[in-house]
């Protein structure tokens, strides 16, 4: 098992609960979860932590990360490469049957019902990229937090960075953890 790093810092993301719940059926130290974009990946080192903010069926998110893991890595095979191992069953059978949503459905919106910002089409245009391929993590020992281990998201962002809104991570984002 890879010893968790502990330089105060963690891997955010969100991703429906189904897909969580299906991982950790599957009973295996090692699973795959998918993820859209790539965001922070890169910068967190083999053994951070990943806190996991869990979305409903309407994509509406928790209020805290109410999962964990250890990160291993992370896979974005070009579409004719053999698919990893230890995927959800539930994404797999989404994708198998073509229920496949919508790009953005399912994915947290972050709105609270505000209007939203225009996008600026002048700033660097890396995230667009990540939209092409489909990004896993590579992660051991998933597992659902007692609530007192929750880590609520609003801890570990400034509010500068998510409004007046709970922040929900669009792509993987790398916080500061509170002790």
């Amino acid at each position: 098992m890879t010893e968790p790093v502990d330089d105060g810092t963690a891997l955010f993301v969100a991703m429906p609960e189904r897909h969580l719940r299906s991982a950790a059926a599957l009973d295996r130290e090692i699973v795959h979860l998918p993820l859209g974009r790539l965001g922070d990946l890169p910068a967190a080192p083999t053994g951070s932590s990943v806190y996991v903010v869990t979305l409903d069926d309407e994509g509406v998110a928790a209020r805290a990360a109410t999962w964990r893991a250890v990160l291993l890595g992370w896979a974005s095979p070009e579409p004719d490469d053999a698919p990893v191992d230890g995927l959800p069953p539930s994404w797999v059978d989404e994708r198998a049957a073509g229920d496949v949503p919508d790009a953005t459905e399912g994915e947290p919106d972050g709105s609270d019902g505000a209007e939203e910002e225009p996008l600026d089409d002048d700033e660097d245009d890396e995230d667009d990229e990540d939209l092409g391929r489909q990004v896993f993590l590579r992660v051991q020992g998933l597992t659902e937090l007692e609530r007192r281990d929750w880590i609520f998201a609003n801890e570990v962002v400034p509010k500068q960075r998510r409004g007046s809104r709970t922040f929900v991570p669009m792509s993987p984002t790398l916080v500061r953890v509170p002790d």
